[in-house]
């Protein structure tokens, strides 16, 4: 692959080279290399039409679909930058990325639309093209005519239906010029101050990425269950497509009833994923030897959890073992990954082709040896752009050693004499809940800026599959008496400025928050309050 390649001519030369074989599956319909091209022109020609160019931002904002990837690389094409944000972040955090963006258009599904409806007044958009979530191919030679259903349009003056939007490509008669290693994609993940950041990512990154790594053999059939709004998501949707093989998407979580009717050779997907599938009961009788490969990413996979899903495997004939991949999205996707039949178990892996992983001590500035832990760092061309308008955190987490740049990462690990990278824990605590990292330190920062709020304190609860759920503890300001009016109030505010994901499972209300004898958080006994709880 070329490194100066964009992300369109990268699909569209493997399209070119294979039409016919399948690109795109997904709850029963399938779509070819030729045919997705062709809809991903059309779709840039639309965009075209409104006056999309190179270097303006335009905010995405679905789930895995036919739709994101039409859009992604239709953007791609006319140089733009797309802008992916996460459906269920809430209003302030929707409001905070249109506003680093400045965009003036924005594609979502019926998830985002009401929010987007009412922040909009405070934000540049001036287009939202809306896809209603039912959307889907039913019959693929009638892709044209049934792929984007019509939408009753608002009376916001700003909304326009996806069908109506791509009937605009028959206006376009510019040539396109199609651009190279230019920034591509924004993703988000919360920094070193644990707030929402977007991160700048290249044509180029995405490519090393998929360049750097070799997990398919041809033929291969892969379900990718990352969102693609996120690092792995996306990068892997590229590396399915540049390799031309078939990717698999399921809907509405139902990876085992996908997994059943495919039989896919590569699984790609979290801990809470699997977890889910080796508790489904509809796998639970099924032959699974069609499975050659599962890569857990997104979420360290302790040793017992491992065993487990090998166990499980193993029992329904298959000869897969579970790798282990680690990553960030400002390392584009994984930069590490393990080789099960040849690695010990609790490792995150070697370094992938062309990426260096280090360990540096922070108090001495210096890079460690084997088996000592300290932060870990990464050096590679899939390493971000950097921060969307914040050059002082770039600058702190993309420092020169010794004329390379490394990304520190804010997780400390160790890495061993075979040069195997370990995990250990975050520099920052962070509450992984259902496969999405949730900041402590932002949630509470939020909560506190309730007017009844004097102090807030999160923790993480353990969940029987979410494996952690935030619980608030929550002391008033002074004068205060607790009652429903407060309770309610706090909730709703909650629900209003904190993604679903993130919202606490609990409230605990306090007279005081109990510190340890070093003058912090008494986390310990927090997690064994018994106090009152909404």
């Amino acid at each position: 692959m070329k490194d100066n390649m964009s992300l369109y001519e990268v699909f569209k030369e493997v399209a070119l080279n294979n039409p016919n074989i399948v690109a795109y599956t997904q709850d029963g319909n399938r779509i070819t290399y030729d045919s997705l091209l062709k809809k991903i022109d059309e779709v840039s020609s639309s965009f075209s039409v409104l006056g999309v160019k190179k270097k303006d931002y335009v905010s995405v904002s679905l789930f895995n679909s036919l739709e994101i990837i039409l859009v992604i690389y239709a953007l791609n094409k006319l140089g733009a930058i797309c802008n992916l944000i996460n459906p269920l972040y809430s209003e302030e955090e929707f409001k905070y990325s249109l506003e680093q963006t400045k965009s003036k258009i924005i594609v979502l599904s019926s998830t985002s639309y009401e929010k987007i409806i009412r922040i909009k007044d405070n934000t540049n958009l001036d287009t939202i093209i809306k896809i209603e979530e039912s959307n889907s191919i039913s019959k693929l030679n009638k892709i044209k005519q049934i792929l984007f259903n019509d939408i009753t349009e608002q009376n916001d003056n700003l909304s326009i239906s996806f069908n109506k939007f791509l009937g605009l490509s028959k206006q376009n008669k510019e040539e396109i010029n199609i651009v190279k290693n230019d920034p591509a994609i924004v993703l988000y993940s919360g920094s070193s101050s644990e707030k929402l950041r977007g991160i700048l990512l290249s044509n180029k990154n995405i490519n090393s990425f998929v360049g750097n790594i070799n997990i398919t053999n041809n033929n291969d059939v892969v379900l990718n269950t990352m969102p693609i709004f996120g690092g792995f998501g996306i990068g892997f949707m590229h590396y399915i497509f540049a390799n031309a093989i078939e990717g698999i998407y399921s809907d509405n979580k139902k990876e085992d009833e996908t997994i059943i009717k495919y039989r896919p050779c590569i699984i790609l997907l979290s801990p809470n994923i699997l977890n889910n599938l080796l508790n489904s009961k509809k796998i639970k009788t099924k032959d699974l030897s069609f499975i050659n490969k599962i890569i857990c990413m997104g979420d360290f996979l302790s040793k017992d959890e491992t065993k487990k899903a090998n166990n499980f495997l193993y029992e329904h004939n298959s000869n897969a073992l579970i790798d282990n991949m680690y990553g960030l999205n400002e390392s584009t996707s994984g930069v590490t990954l393990t080789n099960s039949e040849n690695d010990n178990l609790g490792s995150i892996g070697f370094p992938i082709e062309n990426t260096k992983v280090k360990i540096f001590d922070n108090k001495t500035n210096k890079f460690l040896g084997t088996n000592k832990v300290g932060e870990i760092c990464i050096s590679g061309p899939t390493i971000m752009i950097g921060y969307l308008n914040d050059s002082e955190l770039t600058n702190k987490k993309l420092v020169k050693h010794k004329e390379e740049i490394y990304l520190h990462t804010e997780d400390e690990g160790y890495i061993d004499e075979d040069g195997r990278l370990y995990f250990e824990s975050k520099m920052n605590e962070v509450i992984v809940s259902n496969g999405y990292k949730i900041y402590k330190r932002h949630i509470e920062e939020i909560i506190m800026a309730h007017p009844y709020v004097e102090k807030c304190v999160i923790i993480g609860l353990p969940h029987p599959y979410k494996k952690e759920v935030v619980k608030a503890y929550i002391v008033l300001k002074k004068g205060l008496v607790l009652n429903s009016e407060i309770k309610t109030s706090i909730k709703t505010y909650c629900e209003k400025s904190i993604a679903s994901y993130a919202l606490p499972y609990a409230y605990g209300y306090r007279k005081e928050i109990p510190q340890n004898i070093r003058g912090k958080v008494s986390y310990e006994e927090l997690i064994n309050d018994k106090d009152e709880e909404i």
